[in-house]
């Protein structure tokens, strides 16, 4: 099974200005994570609600998600890039 993603406004704002290896590093790992969200090798969980998970991408970058499993969606919260 294979889930969706999605962003908040919040995320989708930040997306404004990110380089272009920063947004390549970011789909690839989005890519993983929809192929499962709780792979430990992608995503970690964020504190005692399973569904709250952070990820990493490239050298400097991190975004927290939430997992919908009944609608299949892993909703990218905020993101953060320090590079």
């Amino acid at each position: 099974m294979t889930y969706a993603f999605r962003f908040t406004g919040k995320a989708l704002s930040k997306l404004r200005g990110f380089p272009g290896d920063a947004l390549s590093e970011l789909a690839r790992t989005m890519g993983r994570i929809c192929e499962d969200p709780y792979d430990v090798m992608h995503s970690e969980p964020a504190g005692k609600d399973p569904a709250k998970r952070w990820g990493s991408f490239g050298e400097a970058g991190f975004m927290e998600l939430t997992v919908d499993d009944t609608a299949l969606t892993v909703t990218v919260d905020d993101l953060v890039w320090a590079g």
